[in-house]
């Protein structure tokens, strides 16, 4: 696919909504890293890769300040840009940080030996009386399967605090979120009692023991099946908000971004068992419900005032903010951050283009919920 350098030619040609023609509308199509992790409401990687491929060139800097399971900022090294993702969240953290240093085998390999030892000699009474942990959480696992859940998550909370080097984090990062992804669902490889991969429905069905080594070890095989292209190129992650980025003023290049639809998810309940393994019990994250940095909760656009601001501050002159948007119950969120946007002068409006949302699938499912079209915004910083 050439590069397209005219913004206008850009526009014109993202309005044919190439992701939905072949080979892009394959459910499968993609990096198999894309796959690292299930998570909510994730950008299509299809998506991603047509906005990385138009609207940047090789060598800028692609930041997603809300970066979720770090689909960006993948497709973006993938195309040898430099991806950076920003989250909240520690498990999007974890994910930015594994998509964007992918790290050799070589730096997993003393991981997962330190997890076989550690797991070959667990008491399971000991650990369930040492370690904290939910009990609905405990609900889902056989008493042995969820001793070694328990044990993991210490072993990675501590190195991860504890290791200065960039390497280890990234590898850490990686195996961790491949645990997470392992946790629940309704195939072979999760470790839970019968549930859903990406939303943790109650658990139903008999108490089994499920080997969490087993099962990780088959998940990193199937990462690792497909090599990274000569283009790939590393990028950056950083667990923080949005309102406050760690980038000097007008050093980005682009910013390419999916922030939350209005309304539309518990964000918190639907990833509440993976981000408790990653650190946040339940009560951490009720806080974070209510502490206004989770635009998952705010119920009007008006927030979005502080993240363009934020925005604007970091994205050099005349660079492109594109964001993945909803039409929610009649609330147009690119009309409304548009006009933000407008109001306070801090970016043009290049245009919106508009997606029907009516028949696209959501967690395997049709989509009948209240988003019914998808907008893309595309501002200018003036």
């Amino acid at each position: 696919m050439p590069l397209i350098t005219n913004i206008t030619q850009q526009l014109t040609k993202f309005k044919e909504l190439p992701y939905r023609q072949p080979p892009y509308n394959s459910r499968h199509w993609g990096h198999t890293l894309h796959n690292l992790c299930s998570y909510p409401s994730k950008l299509k990687p299809a998506i991603a890769h047509i906005l990385v491929r138009y609207f940047t060139k090789p060598g800028d800097t692609v930041l997603d300040p809300f970066a979720g399971i770090g689909t960006v900022p993948l497709a973006s090294c993938l195309e040898g840009r430099i991806g950076i993702g920003v989250d909240l969240n520690p498990l999007g953290y974890w994910a930015s940080l594994a998509k964007t240093n992918v790290p050799d085998q070589e730096f997993i390999q003393p991981i997962l030996s330190d997890l076989t030892e550690k797991l070959s000699r667990i008491d399971t009474a000991k650990v369930l009386e040492r370690e904290p942990y939910e009990e609905e959480i405990r609900q889902f696992f056989h008493e042995q399967t969820f001793a070694e859940i328990l044990t993991t998550r210490r072993y990675l909370l501590d190195r991860l605090q504890m290791t200065s080097s960039a390497l280890d984090r990234a590898a850490l990062a990686f195996v961790g979120t491949c645990v997470a992804h392992i946790l629940h669902g309704n195939r072979p490889y999760a470790l839970s009692r019968r549930s859903h991969n990406i939303i943790p429905i109650p658990p139903k069905g008999e108490f089994q023991y499920k080997s969490l080594l087993v099962s990780l070890r088959k998940k990193l095989v199937s990462m690792y099946k497909e090599p990274l292209p000569p283009e790939y190129t590393p990028g950056q992650a950083y667990h923080g908000s949005v309102l406050n980025l760690p980038f000097e003023a007008n050093s980005i290049d682009t910013v390419i971004t999916s922030p939350p639809f209005l309304g539309t998810t518990d964000f918190l309940r639907h990833n509440r068992v993976r981000l408790w393994f990653c650190g946040w019990d339940y009560a951490y994250q009720a806080q974070q419900k209510t502490s206004g940095q989770f635009f998952e909760y705010v119920r009007t656009c008006d927030p979005y005032v502080n993240v363009l601001r934020e925005l604007a501050r970091v994205l050099k002159p005349q660079s492109l903010l594109i964001m993945h948007l909803g039409v929610v119950k009649k609330l147009d969120m690119a009309v409304e951050i548009e006009r933000l946007a407008l109001e306070r002068n801090l970016f043009e409006s290049m245009g919106i283009v508009y997606e029907d949302a009516t028949n696209l699938e959501s967690h395997g499912r049709v989509d009948r919920g209240s988003t019914h079209h998808h907008a893309f915004l595309f501002l200018r910083k003036r």
